[in-house]
């Protein structure tokens, strides 16, 4: 059986007994090809029967792609017999008992009908996440999603959240098989901006007209070395009050945040009691709080709680801040939901004729501005000026 540096990613994450299986990578890394593989191991020495759901947007999206694949690697494999393939029910049956069916989402009593062992999702975000519930709610193991990751959407999004999740990432280097005049068609794409790293480098895809691109980590980083500056953007009945904590190290221009407020309907009592219980202190002492300078009023009762929280400078255009930003690297910690999405939403205004401005739209920008307000103002603006706010080295 010959097998890929992809069928070997996968059949290692399988020795860790995940939940989820997240597949992700660029053109003809052979995602499917290898899931198909180990999912036909799987079912050829199943000690009881199983049944193994492989999935996509319809049917005949699977006969042009996972079917022929699934014959082709059962074929390698030495496994395929005729007589056992199903051609009215697209279902193959093993020796053992097991079946590997495959049907479309787009069939709903499909979705709602019999449980499942293991399931796959073949090409994940063209399934719209209702119709990738139901069919996990179904699934007693592993579910396994593969994709070109062209936009964020669930796979992305909401299944990295949860507990016995493993990412897989593979490029079409690490596809043993592929010939070479595939792989030249690929590398002759170098350097075309978000196909080459959707396709090429198997990436998640950049919205054009993109203000950020954040990068996602697990953690905040030690903080010595860093400047410590946080900022606050107030809401009330339908924009939440948003407070972002972050740490700036000037010298790799690197910018780590942290989301750890997005709640509607806070009064000025309820924020600063929030600012307190997440370790901020009185005037002078510790971080500062940098909070839109628009609510001088609402600046002045936090402070009077015993909170150091100071407005934030706004005689410089919102572009102009951005464009101070725009050189560093900001990284995300993975549980800044609300701030990630954001920043997948925040563009630049686009003219008529297509092209795009240097200045925003005033939309999906609560959580930047905070972040805006805490870079800017503590860090960028500081340096200028010749000292920052609050600086820790330990």
């Amino acid at each position: 059986m010959q097998t890929t540096r992809t069928f070997a990613k996968i059949a290692a994450a399988l020795r860790e007994s995940p939940r989820y299986i997240d597949n992700r990578g660029g053109a003809r890394s052979g995602k499917t090809y290898a899931e198909l593989q180990l999912a036909a191991i799987l079912a050829a020495k199943d000690k009881t029967p199983t049944i193994t759901s492989v999935v996509s947007e319809n049917l005949p999206h699977l006969k042009r792609g996972a079917i022929r694949d699934f014959r082709n690697a059962m074929a390698d494999m030495g496994l395929w017999n005729e007589n056992r393939w199903s051609r009215q029910e697209n279902i193959y049956t093993f020796a053992t008992g097991s079946i590997i069916e495959f049907f479309g989402a787009d069939v709903p009593g499909k979705l709602q009908g019999p449980a499942r062992d293991r399931l796959i999702i073949n090409e994940a975000n063209r399934v719209d996440w209702e119709a990738a519930r139901q069919l996990m709610v179904r699934t007693s193991g592993l579910v396994i999603y593969d994709y070109n990751p062209s936009a964020p959407f669930w796979g992305t999004d909401e299944i990295p959240k949860r507990d016995r999740y493993k990412l897989i990432h593979s490029t079409y280097k690490d596809n043993e098989l592929l010939p070479a005049e595939v792989r030249r068609e690929i590398e002759a794409n170098k350097g075309t901006g978000n196909w080459w790293r959707v396709y090429g480098l198997g990436l998640i895809g950049q919205v054009e007209g993109q203000v950020f691109d954040f990068k996602v980590v697990d953690d905040m980083p030690d903080p010595a070395g860093f400047i410590e500056t946080w900022g606050l953007d107030f809401g009330f009945t339908n924009d939440p009050t948003t407070v972002i904590r972050c740490l700036v190290h000037t010298g790799r221009r690197e910018i780590y945040a942290d989301q750890l407020c997005w709640q509607a309907g806070m009064t000025n009592p309820d924020i600063a009691a929030a600012l307190k219980d997440y370790g901020i202190k009185g005037v002078g002492s510790g971080p500062t709080v940098w909070a839109d300078c628009a609510e001088p009023k609402s600046i002045e009762e936090v402070k009077r709680f015993g909170v150091n929280i100071k407005a934030c400078d706004k005689r410089t255009a919102v572009r102009e801040q951005l464009q101070s930003l725009q050189p560093w690297t900001i990284y995300v910690t993975r549980r800044s939901v609300d701030l990630i999405n954001e920043g997948r939403k925040y563009l630049f205004k686009q003219r008529p004729d297509g092209t795009w401005t240097n200045e925003p739209i005033d939309f999906f920008n609560h959580g930047i501005d905070a972040l805006r307000y805490a870079c800017y103002t503590g860090v960028i603006l500081a340096g200028a000026r010749g000292s920052y706010t609050v600086s820790f080295n330990s």
